[in-house]
């Protein structure tokens, strides 16, 4: 999102100068000999930037970004801050803009600042643009480059400005997206259990980010996300998960799946923290986006567990939610759930072959649910003899599994 520069109502003729050609006499003003011009001047061109892609691109084009580099050495406050909004617009609006200004060492310019200023304004600024620096996937910047950042951008975490805390989750989470190598170098700066602590925190933004970051981080290695459970991150997972409105219930699904698909002893510390049963009831009742993140979770659960995680499952009752799944209209989600179910009917083979029973004591309870799927979304004029066979079935199949205990 981009900002607009001190006193801009966003009513300034922007089309009007550009259209003019006053893009290039703005930027020779930048070289004048009084200061007050020289603000002026990188006021309107960070009006400018502020505006559409074709008006960054305007400014970009005239060859002004060296110099509003050079601006984050000035000794004026005003200018150096100025420049920071004018960089951070550029580099939010293409990749090739952002990838210019790190290549002109940007971030070594900004990180002197938040060194050495104390000033509340311009450190907001500088971790603001340094956040728009780090985003982009297609392509990435180069980590090698944003990466130096990470240092300052932890200690900004503890920041008592919001917006700059969030801003600073805003960036580790660009820096943790991708490679496992980048994740690590992430969480070797010691950043993660701020993270955590920071998921509860009671501005949206901060917790949205924070949980954003947490959530990439879980995209990498089993050792990697360890280290966000012995934070733990499970506990303030779950609270989010009951009562964070429904996009960062969607995000703590999709960051639970990334923790169940990890190894056995990780699937068993979600289940030893009692968030099945929240994961489950959103799989049931949440939005369909929100659900869809569910079902990955709980699919990643049952093909990752063992025959006891694969029982606490079913027994916290996601056989129904997983089988309601299958009557939407999303071929990929359809199979996610009917994956889970066959974990759930394999490992039922598994105790029947086991048992002196000779009984698969989940079939019973697919069975049930899926005929009623059948019936109400597939069914068409049926002999009378196949309903009463069917009907038969069902009523054997529903009195069988009262007989199952787990």
């Amino acid at each position: 999102m981009k900002r607009l520069p001190f006193a801009d109502k966003g009513n300034a003729p922007v089309d009007e100068a550009v259209a003019l050609g006053l893009v290039g006499r703005f930027v020779s003003l930048l070289s004048s000999s009084s200061t007050s011009v020289r603000r002026d001047a990188v006021s309107v061109l960070g009006s400018i930037v502020a505006g559409t892609p074709a008006h960054t691109q305007s400014v970009v084009h005239s060859g002004v970004v060296p110099t509003f580099v050079q601006l984050l050495s000035s000794d004026d406050d005003e200018l150096r801050e100025r420049s920071l909004l004018a960089i951070g617009n550029i580099a939010c609006d293409h990749s090739a803009h952002r990838d210019l200004c790190l290549s002109l060492d940007v971030v070594p310019a900004i990180l002197r600042i938040l060194n050495s200023s104390a000033k509340p304004a311009e450190i907001r600024s500088a971790v603001w643009t340094l956040s728009n620096l780090c985003r982009g996937k297609s392509p990435p910047p180069d980590f090698s480059k944003v990466s130096l950042a990470l240092p300052a951008l932890s200690k900004q975490l503890f920041n008592q400005d919001a917006l700059t805390v969030g801003d600073a989750c805003r960036a580790i989470a660009s820096l943790s997206e991708g490679e496992n190598d980048h994740i690590e170098v992430v969480v070797q700066s010691g950043v993660v259990r701020r993270l955590v602590e920071l998921l509860l925190h009671p501005c949206p933004t901060v917790s949205a980010n924070a949980l954003r970051a947490i959530g990439n981080i879980v995209t990498g290695t089993d050792q990697q996300t360890q280290v966000v459970l012995s934070c733990s991150a499970l506990e303030c997972l779950q609270k989010l998960l009951v009562t964070g409105k429904e996009s960062i219930k969607k995000e703590v699904c999709w960051t639970l799946s990334n923790i169940l698909a990890g190894s056995r002893k990780q699937i068993q510390t979600v289940i030893d923290a009692h968030i099945l049963p929240s994961l489950i009831h959103v799989l049931a009742s949440g939005d369909f986006k929100t659900r869809k993140e569910a079902c990955w979770a709980i699919g990643n659960a049952l093909s990752g567990g063992n025959a006891a995680q694969v029982a606490t499952v079913v027994r916290e009752g996601a056989i129904l939610p997983l089988c309601d799944l299958l009557t939407v209209m999303e071929p990929k989600i359809v199979n996610v759930a009917l994956n889970a179910l066959d974990c759930i009917l394999r490992h039922g083979e598994n105790i029947k072959n086991k048992s002196k029973t000779g009984i698969n004591p989940y079939c019973a309870l697919i069975y049930v649910k899926a005929f009623d799927i059948i019936e109400n979304y597939f069914a068409g004029d049926e002999p009378e003899e196949d309903a009463l066979a069917a009907d038969e079935a069902n009523g054997e199949a529903a009195k069988s599994v009262t007989t199952f205990s787990f």
